[in-house]
C-alpha cells in the first residue's frame, strides 16, 4: 500500500510540475504600432490606389482601451474600402487560436449595424499543396451583436461570433454572407482550415459596400497556443522623465533625464540643461537605443545640478520634437512623498501621546 500511494503521490507531484511548465511556457506581448514604428502593418485602399477611403493613426477617439490612441478608418462610398493590415501568421491553423478579441468604435456609419471588420487570408487545408489565393475569412460584429451605438467602445470575442467566405464556392457552399457559421463548425467541417501558408494576412476592414463610415479600431490579441500578442495601434508618441519621481533633489546629487518614443527615424536627442538663471550649462547629444522589450528608442543624460532653484530641462529629438521638464534643486530638500509620511507618522504619535496622557489621568 505505501509503495502505491507513493507511485501516486509521484505521479500527482510529476503531474503538477508538468502544468507549471506548461502554464510558464506561455507568453503575452504588447506589440506598440504607430508612425515610424509599424512593424509591417499597413494602410491601404481597396481596391488597391482607388477611392477616398482614409486610414491613421490618431489620439482618442474617448478612452481607447489601450494607451492613448487608436487606428482611424474612413469610408465616404460604396465602392471604398480601407483596410489596415499586416502579412503574418502564415500557416496556423485556427483550431491553435485560442484567443481572438479587438475592440471597435464608430463615431458614424451608413447604417447602424457597420463596425470594422477581421479578416484572414485563408486556406482550406494548410497542410495540403494547394497554396492559390481561396478568398477571406471575415468576422463581422453586427452578426453577434445587431445594430451598434455610436460613440462606445466595445469588445468583441472573434471566436464567439460568425464568420463567412468571401468564396463560399470553395468551401462546400457554406458560410456564405447571408449564412455565417461559428468558428467551431468551421474548425469542425475544415480541420486543417488556416491562415493561408503563403498569402497569410491579418486584415481589420471598413467598407466594400458601405455607403459611409468612420470609426477605430484598437488592442488586437491574438494568441496561438497560449502565445498571444496584443497589437495596440497609437499615434507617434514622445515622453521625457526624470529619474527623482518628485522632480525634486538636494544640491550635490545627481538626477537622469530619459527620453523615449515609438518613432524609429528618431537618431539622437539633444539634451539641454539650463539653471535657475536661465544659463544652459550643459548640452549633451545622445544617441537613441532600441529596447526590444517595448519596441521603443531611448535616450538618457545624468547630470549634477551646481545651483539652487528651479532648473529647465529641454530634450530636443531630431525630427523636431521638444519637450521640457522642470527640476527643483535645493538645500536638505524633502519629498512632497516623504513629508506626507513623516505627517502621518507625526499624527500617529500624537494620538499616542494624548492617550498616554489621559490614561495616566485616570483615578487608580
Amino acid at each position: 500500500m505505501r509503495k502505491g500511494r507513493t507511485i501516486l503521490v509521484i505521479g500527482a507531484a510529476a503531474l503538477l510540475l508538468l502544468n507549471m511548465d506548461m502554464a510558464f511556457s506561455a507568453s503575452s506581448t504588447i506589440r506598440v504600432i504607430g508612425p515610424g514604428a509599424m512593424h509591417g502593418w499597413a494602410f491601404m485602399q481597396e481596391p488597391i490606389g482607388t477611392g477616398s477611403g482614409t486610414g491613421s493613426m490618431v489620439y482618442g477617439p474617448a478612452s481607447p482601451p489601450m494607451g492613448k490612441g487608436s487606428a482611424r478608418l474612413t469610408v465616404n462610398n460604396a465602392s471604398d474600402g480601407m483596410l489596415l493590415g499586416v502579412f503574418g501568421y502564415n500557416g496556423v491553423r485556427l483550431a491553435d487560436i485560442d484567443g481572438l478579441k479587438y475592440w471597435t468604435y464608430r463615431t458614424s456609419g451608413s447604417n447602424p449595424y457597420l463596425a470594422i471588420s477581421l479578416q484572414f487570408n485563408i486556406d482550406k487545408d494548410v497542410t495540403d499543396l494547394d497554396v492559390s489565393f481561396q478568398g477571406r475569412l471575415v468576422f463581422e460584429p453586427y452578426y453577434t451583436a445587431g445594430a451598434l451605438p455610436d460613440n462606445t467602445w466595445q469588445e468583441w470575442d472573434a471566436t464567439a461570433g460568425k464568420w463567412w467566405f468571401t468564396r463560399p464556392h470553395l468551401f462546400g457552399n457554406q458560410c456564405d454572407i447571408n449564412n455565417p457559421c461559428t468558428w467551431s463548425y468551421i474548425i469542425s467541417t475544415f480541420p486543417n482550415i488556416g491562415i493561408h501558408p503563403v498569402l497569410g494576412a491579418v486584415i481589420l476592414k471598413a467598407g466594400s459596400g458601405w455607403a459611409s463610415f468612420d470609426g477605430n479600431v484598437d488592442a488586437l490579441t491574438i494568441s496561438v497556443n497560449g502565445d498571444s500578442i496584443t497589437y495596440d495601434f497609437e499615434p507617434s508618441f514622445y515622453t521625457l522623465t526624470l529619474s527623482d519621481p518628485d522632480a525634486t533633489i538636494n544640491i550635490g546629487d545627481s538626477v537622469t533625464a530619459s527620453t523615449e518614443t515609438n518613432d524609429y527615424t528618431v537618431d539622437d536627442v539633444k539634451f539641454r540643461w539650463f539653471n535657475p538663471s536661465g544659463v544652459e550649462v550643459r548640452t549633451q547629444t545622445v544617441s537613441v537605443t532600441y529596447d526590444p522589450v517595448s519596441e521603443t528608442y531611448k535616450a538618457d543624460d545624468t547630470f549634477t545640478p551646481t545651483a539652487v532653484g528651479p532648473w529647465t530641462i529641454y530634450a530636443e529629438f531630431n525630427d523636431g520634437t521638444v519637450l521640457i521638464t522642470t527640476l527643483n534643486v535645493g538645500f536638505m530638500v524633502v519629498p512632497e512623498s516623504i513629508l506626507g509620511a513623516l505627517g502621518m507618522v507625526g499624527a500617529g504619535i500624537g494620538v499616542l501621546a494624548i492617550r498616554y496622557m489621559r490614561n495616566r489621568q485616570k483615578p487608580i
